[in-house]
């Protein structure tokens, strides 16, 4: 049975799911966007492959050590398949590394319920969403994730809620230096200026049409049976407001981002991965997980036909 064999968290998964995941990559830069590829651009693409296993690897510690799910490598095998059914993430530089910084963000955010090195944590936080943002601006949107966990997590001394700003300024400053450098002019961010977009007109001319609404189908069915499940777990309670406001968030930026061409449906990979993982950890509807389980599967194969 495909359920039974990820319910274990084992390194030959691991290996699977990188193979897996490496051949994705190679096979839709060769097949489908690169047009004249050169030798020297290897290192460019090397480097995309290495921040999307990176995030893998981010996605399964934050899981894991917050005990956002079992001990399984579901988590892993529905972000490599997620992602293969909407390869256009692969070869969008901004998209990826936006989105690792946001993973890095996120594991010192839901890190704060162990109430250690609150202020460390905080700062770091801060200065990884700072500089997703100056990637991709709707980025700024955690910080409310950050906010939300400091009232959850902390004391909520004033100070708390003062050091994301000085994370803020950290790197503001640092990239005023380089652009400074690099212009002669300062960097002032002019928010008047940022572009948003509600049109989804992309996912309706897409061929990807069928894939999202499968995807959002089953996704919506495991999101309640999971919020049922969650309920009975104590242990989870504390973290149920932050993973649920990390998916509003998610959607809120796939929403506002102004170009939309399923690229940015990497910044739902982690809720997407935590709440169908808790799915498929339910000790009932064994039939259900495997039929879901094997329609995930194939998705990604359309994906390379079509």
């Amino acid at each position: 049975m495909l359920t039974s064999f990820f319910s274990k968290s084992k390194p030959i998964h691991f290996i699977l799911v990188m193979i897996f995941m490496t051949m994705t990559f190679f096979w839709n830069l060769s097949a489908k966007w690169v047009t004249g590829f050169e030798l020297a651009d290897l290192s460019f693409y090397l480097m995309l492959l290495v921040a999307l296993l990176f995030s893998m690897f981010l996605i399964d510690f934050v899981s894991s050590k917050n005990e956002l799910t079992k001990n399984n490598t579901y988590r892993i095998a529905f972000f490599a398949l997620f992602i293969a059914v909407f390869p256009e993430t692969f070869l969008n530089a901004e998209t990826l590394f936006a989105n690792l910084f946001l993973l890095l963000a996120t594991r010192r955010i839901i890190s704060l319920r162990t109430k250690k090195d609150i202020e460390k944590k905080i700062f770091d936080a801060a200065l990884w969403i700072t500089i997703a943002t100056l990637i991709t601006f709707w980025s700024v949107l955690f910080y409310l994730l950050l906010f939300v966990a400091i009232f959850q997590y902390t004391n909520k001394l004033f100070r708390y809620f003062m050091i994301p700003f000085l994370g803020i300024a950290c790197v503001m400053t640092l990239w005023n230096v380089y652009y400074v450098f690099k212009t002669e002019t300062f960097y002032l961010p002019n928010f008047h200026t940022e572009d948003l977009s509600f049109d989804f007109s992309y996912y309706a001319e897409s061929d990807k049409i069928v894939s999202l609404l499968v995807i959002a189908g089953l996704f919506l069915m495991a999101f309640l049976y999971a919020h049922i499940f969650s309920k009975k777990r104590k242990k989870f309670r504390s973290r149920q407001l932050l993973l649920y406001t990390l998916l509003g968030i998610s959607l809120m930026m796939i929403a506002l981002i102004p170009q939309k061409n399923t690229a940015e449906l990497l910044f739902f990979a982690l809720p997407f991965c935590v709440i169908v993982s808790n799915f498929m950890e339910l000790p009932k509807l064994k039939i259900l997980k495997e039929v879901i389980f094997c329609i995930f599967l194939v998705l990604p194969f359309l994906s390379f036909l079509f």
